[in-house]
């Protein structure tokens, strides 16, 4: 589970760090290439289309985890901390799995 959570992890600092660019240079703050601008969206589409594609449950942590980036116990809102392990668990595996296909 140790590689699967840094895996979340890259995941999500990518994600934030590919939407703050976009943002960024559509906000004339900065330039990005046409190029580079084209792999941006297509890497923050496919992650935020992926999120959507999962139940509820799944969707709510890496939408939380990934997306906004949130660390630490957000979850006790909408889990017990056994609950949350076990769907996180799920959840990981099948972003994972779908990302990559």
């Amino acid at each position: 589970m140790k590689k699967i959570k840094f895996e979340i992890d890259l995941l999500s600092k990518n994600y934030i760090q590919s939407k703050r660019q976009i943002i960024e240079h559509e906000a004339e703050i900065m330039r990005v290439n046409k190029e580079r601008l084209k792999a941006l969206k297509r890497v923050v589409d496919h992650i935020e289309h992926v999120a959507e594609s999962l139940d509820d449950k799944e969707k709510l942590i890496i939408k939380n985890e990934v997306i906004n980036g949130k660390k630490g116990k957000w979850y006790l809102e909408y889990f017990s901390k056994p609950t949350y392990y076990r769907i996180r668990y799920k959840a990981y595996h099948n972003f994972l799995r779908c990302l990559w296909v």
